[in-house]
């Protein structure tokens, strides 16, 4: 678990938003390929991971253990917001678990019925949140 949970903290340090790549005088350019060439990494060690844990694309499983965690819960968040911004990228990997994984995520009562509701806002433009 603490292998997974920092892989997730250094996801995020990987793929700031653009406003902290900003701050720090980045180009919008080099944004867009920095968050690019990261994702290819991120996806492929969660993708291990599922398949350390037995997964198939029939039934991906879980990050840790057996039932959900608030690991598989952001690593979906993750997978949500790089398939959306990161659509052209995020299709040509050949990840074919995570992608279960993420449908799998999406199918949970709950989560399909926030995912159709009102309350769930459309991503943001230039952000991963």
């Amino acid at each position: 678990q603490h292998t997974l949970c920092i892989c997730v903290l250094e996801m995020r340090l990987q793929l700031l938003t653009r406003t902290h790549y900003l701050i720090a005088r980045c180009h919008v350019t080099q944004v867009h390929s920095t968050h690019c060439a990261a994702l290819p990494t991120c996806l492929q060690h969660f993708e291990d991971i599922l398949k350390q844990n037995g997964g198939t694309a029939d039934a991906p499983g879980f990050l840790i253990g057996n039932s959900i965690t608030a690991a598989d819960l952001a690593v979906y968040h993750f997978l949500a917001a790089a398939e959306q911004h990161y659509h052209q990228y995020y299709e040509k990997l050949a990840t074919p678990l995570l992608r279960a994984f993420k449908h799998s995520i999406e199918r949970r009562p709950n989560i399909a019925a926030y995912l159709r509701s009102e309350r769930c806002q459309p991503w943001d433009t230039d952000s991963m949140m």
